[in-house]
């Protein structure tokens, strides 16, 4: 790690962003632009080029979904960027912490990530210059996560924080050769720390409407639920105590994929009581409610899959194509 600030001189700032560095660098150990790649075959080169094309593009594709669901329940409007930045990168930091592949972008992301997490009042920014991103706080301090950097704004200017691509015929083909450049032009922002602190608590507010619609659902079905629920399928009686414990708990998931993993796990349950009116049809209690509440068990169960049908599961496995 570089930096013009002396060991025994460190602020309180100076050492969260080292923490921030170091929490972004945790996650992600190889990228396709780092400058060790130069010496990488063109095949491995090619390989980490391709696996962080196919994690932008699903993380797009993600982005696009959870937008599109914000717009049409009228939650956001469709010209407010720095809320779209800061899903953008909460959906993001959920797919390159489970690759560990990224370049100075996502590294970047995950700085930002970093101060959320422990609850940073400061103003943090993310700023692209050179085709690069690099991140700075409201102390005036540069972290540059690609570079393993952290130095004051007033130095920018020395260090080569941006970095250029140009192609170079190898032996074995064609490979990007990637070289320092200084800053130059003007920094754009693309994102700060309450852009991601907005996402965080509209994809919650989101979620939690969800849950309420599912809690609506049951009730408009048979408004006595809670009074009959032992006569219900146990699916359908786990999910409605599970929705109702979610409701309750402040510190639940709020990322893009928590819907999609609920309605997978009601389809699990749907499957399940299949099997189970299958296998137990000898038993007279589950025929007392097969035979009067199944009705209602196939309305509600396809009611609450159609409150989660927009989103499907976030595989993130599929984009990754290189092996570590």
């Amino acid at each position: 790690m570089i930096s013009s600030l002396r060991r025994g001189q460190e602020s309180p700032y100076f050492k969260s962003a080292v923490e921030a560095l170091e929490y972004a660098r945790s996650f992600i150990v190889k990228g396709s632009t780092e400058l060790k790649n130069n010496q990488r075959s063109s095949e491995r080169f090619s390989a980490l080029s391709k696996s962080i094309e196919n994690i932008r593009d699903l993380v797009g594709e993600q982005v696009a979904k959870v937008w599109k669901m914000f717009l049409d329940e009228k939650l956001a409007e469709d010209t407010d960027n720095g809320l779209y930045n800061g899903l953008r990168s909460l959906v993001f930091n959920e797919v390159v912490k489970k690759l560990s592949l990224g370049n100075c972008s996502e590294l970047s992301d995950l700085v930002l990530e970093f101060y959320y997490l422990n609850g940073s009042n400061n103003s943090v920014q993310l700023f692209y210059n050179n085709n690069h991103a690099y991140i700075v706080t409201e102390n005036s301090l540069v972290i540059d996560p690609w570079l393993d950097r952290i130095y004051p704004i007033s130095e920018i200017s020395t260090y080569g924080s941006g970095f250029s691509g140009r192609k170079k015929l190898m032996s074995d083909g064609i490979k990007a050769c990637f070289e320092l450049t200084p800053h130059s032009g003007s920094p754009q922002c693309m994102g700060d720390l309450e852009d991601l602190r907005r996402a965080h608590k509209l994809l919650n507010a989101f979620n939690n409407k969800k849950l309420n619609e599912i809690i609506t659902a049951i009730k408009t079905v048979d408004p006595a639920f809670e009074s009959n629920i032992d006569l219900y399928d146990p699916g359908i009686s786990r999910i409605y105590k599970f929705v109702k414990k979610e409701l309750k708990n402040s510190q639940k998931d709020s990322s893009s994929n928590y819907l999609s993993q609920l309605r997978n796990s009601i389809l699990t349950e749907l499957n399940f009581k299949e099997k189970s009116a299958e296998n137990s049809v000898a038993s007279s209690s589950l025929l007392r409610w097969w035979h009067n509440i199944d009705s209602n068990n196939s309305k509600l169960y396809v009611a609450i899959s159609n409150i989660l049908q927009p989103l499907e599961p976030l595989d993130a496995k599929n984009s990754y194509t290189y092996r570590i």
